[in-house]
């Protein structure tokens, strides 16, 4: 099996046959059965979703088999199976997505994405956030009605079911957790949706779990992969519950729409769905979201670390905060010092972003009177003025692409990118023409995705307006340092 990867590539099996090999009967698949089934998957394989040519689906075949170029974590684990054929998962087919919170739904959104192995970046800035309506009513959650897969297997339902029933005369309802991905966020949102609702006079809402038919501990998902693990599902109610009472007659605050996104992205990871990868944006003027993750951890006397469990799910996500001022050297030395300290405390010069955004509009000259625009807060009537053709919903989204993917390495408004790598470790320094045949692929394989679009008017309104894909190239450092240096003193000696 070694042969399947280089060498020196001492963690890639271990890597590989954990995460991105799938099993299949009694075994795994190895590296080129990965490559099938990406790439020829006469379903749902690049070469039929791209609409690909047989020289192009060659191209792409041979230089991810080598290693030269390969897709996304995300597509090397779900590309090409049947589970994707379904619209509804297409989500699933991207590593990284943004969302602007600014409706009770984009709650639910985050969650799905979650659950589907995406990144979620989440926009909670003021202009987002206050969009929000106020929490109206209490939530009362009753647990042990029926534990988790007590339910006979046939007897299992998919989507959440809720059934009203009357508790001294006031709102309740039982709410039957459905056994899927659907059936777990509609459960979530419909909770979100009671303690918001204006329309309940008596301003309380019980609600009785009822998880007795989602599957136990350990049983296979057969359509997404890998093990459940709902063993805390039941907490999500609960502490949901409690975020959204402690905040009854008024909006929620940046703080309290982050653990609102993190709790349902605890509930995630301890599901075995994927791994914690998350950004959170704040205003670079609010302090509850710059300080929110400071001193998580406390020492206590006995010589223990122990954590705030009210606030362990902010450690699922990144946080930054946004300028649409130029920082300050006092601003960018907190900064860099904060991160030094524990790792958080980025900052984004939102201007600068707008700008690589809306390249394809203005040429370099108009860099610096774009960036002053933005600043000023006059960057919609500059690009309008410009461009008197384009549409109020496409300067809405124009606008606005400040949202950033869990890395940070893209920014967008309600959108997802697709990410394609190129090893350049893999690459011949003197051979130019190989080294485009990779860029070629890369760039192939990842605007392949583009051609299906999403069910969410949403996020399929903004790729419309901005089809995103990332190209990046990794191993830059050793392509440099070992092969071309490598090179020149082969040549010298």
């Amino acid at each position: 099996m070694q042969e399947e990867f280089p060498i020196n590539a001492v963690t890639a099996l271990p890597t590989f046959y954990r995460t991105y090999s799938r099993v299949i009967g009694s075994s795994r698949e190895s590296w080129q059965d990965v490559c099938d089934r990406t790439i020829y998957n006469p379903e749902s394989g690049l070469a039929v979703v791209g609409k690909l040519t047989p020289e192009e689906s060659h191209l792409i075949y041979n230089e991810q088999l080598n290693l030269r170029a390969v897709s996304s974590g995300r597509w090397l684990w779900c590309g090409g199976t049947q589970w994707l054929t379904d619209p509804k998962n297409w989500h699933g087919a991207f590593n990284c997505s943004s969302t602007q919170v600014e409706e009770l739904k984009d709650f639910g959104r985050l969650m799905n994405l979650a659950m589907q192995g995406v990144g979620t970046g989440a926009v909670l800035t003021q202009t987002a956030i206050s969009k929000l309506p106020s929490v109206a009513n209490r939530i009362t959650i009753v647990q042990g009605y029926a534990a988790i897969g007590t339910l006979p297997k046939d007897q299992r339902f998919e989507h959440t079911k809720i059934l009203p029933i009357t508790y001294e005369d006031r709102l309740a309802y039982i709410l039957m957790v459905g056994d899927s991905r659907e059936g777990w966020v509609e459960a979530y949102q419909f909770m979100i949706d009671q303690a918001f609702s204006p329309d309940n006079p008596h301003k309380f809402c019980q609600l009785v779990i009822d998880v007795s038919g989602v599957r136990p501990n350990g049983e296979p998902l057969k359509g997404f992969g890998g093990i459940a693990n709902p063993t805390i599902l039941p907490e999500l109610f609960t502490r949901v519950a409690e975020l959204l009472n402690d905040a009854k007659g008024r909006q929620l605050n940046s703080l309290e729409c982050c653990l609102l996104i993190d709790e349902a992205a605890r509930i995630v990871v301890a599901g075995n769905l994927r791994r914690s990868a998350g950004m959170r944006q704040f205003d670079c003027t609010d302090e509850l979201g710059a300080t929110a993750k400071l001193n998580l951890w406390e020492h206590t006397a006995d010589g223990r670390w122990i954590i705030d469990p009210k606030r362990q799910p902010l450690t699922l996500a990144n946080h930054t905060r946004v300028f649409w001022r130029t920082p300050s050297f006092k601003d960018i030395h907190e900064a860099v010092t904060l991160q030094f300290k524990c790792g958080e405390g980025a900052i984004m010069y939102a201007p600068e972003a707008l700008w690589r955004a809306n390249k394809d509009l203005f040429p370099d000259e108009l860099h610096a009177d774009f960036l002053q625009r933005c600043e000023m807060g006059t960057v919609r009537e500059f690009i309008s003025s410009n461009y008197p053709s384009i549409t109020e919903a496409e300067l809405d989204n124009r606008v606005s692409r400040i949202g950033l993917n869990p890395c940070g390495e893209e920014f967008f408004r309600d959108n997802h990118c697709n990410l394609y790598q190129v090893h350049a470790d893999q690459l011949d320094p003197f051979k130019v023409n190989l080294q485009s045949r990779a860029f070629i692929a890369a760039t192939l394989g990842g605007c392949a995705l583009l051609h299906r679009g999403f069910q969410d008017e949403k996020y399929q309104r903004s790729r419309e307006f901005d089809p995103r894909v990332q190209i990046t190239i990794t191993g830059l450092f050793d392509f440099f340092c070992e092969n071309v240096w490598g090179g020149v003193v082969g040549m010298v000696g």
